[in-house]
């Protein structure tokens, strides 16, 4: 019944994910595109992962907030290659604009 509006949902990272007394979580640190369904997922495990590593810091680890950082890449990596591979495998619209610029990063065939 309203009017029709857009808005980007597209990937996002956050540079750095941690820092001095502080760690993003959630969208804060990785926004996931909605049709990967992780961002639930994301949310709850950067939320362990990062009390996790605030309750080390706390308690005088130095690494705490790097290996964090590093987690968050990990998860990235894994993110972006796992997207590729499912926006690859959609073929009944190769010629829709939506479709194309998604599949012009396929990355190679996983095991599934």
């Amino acid at each position: 019944d309203g009017d029709v509006r857009i808005a980007a949902a597209h990937s996002t990272v956050l540079q750095p994910g941690a820092g001095q007394g502080w760690f993003a979580v959630g969208d804060a640190a990785l926004g996931f595109d909605p049709l990967s369904s992780q961002g639930l997922f994301n949310a709850l495990y950067t939320g362990l992962a990062a009390a996790e590593a605030g309750h080390r810091h706390l308690h005088g680890d130095p690494t705490a907030s790097e290996e964090y950082r590093q987690e968050l890449a990990r998860i990235e990596r894994a993110y972006r290659q796992h997207l590729g591979f499912w926006y690859g495998q959609e073929t009944r619209w190769p010629d829709e604009a939506f479709w194309r610029r998604r599949q012009a990063h396929k990355t190679p065939a996983m095991a599934v």
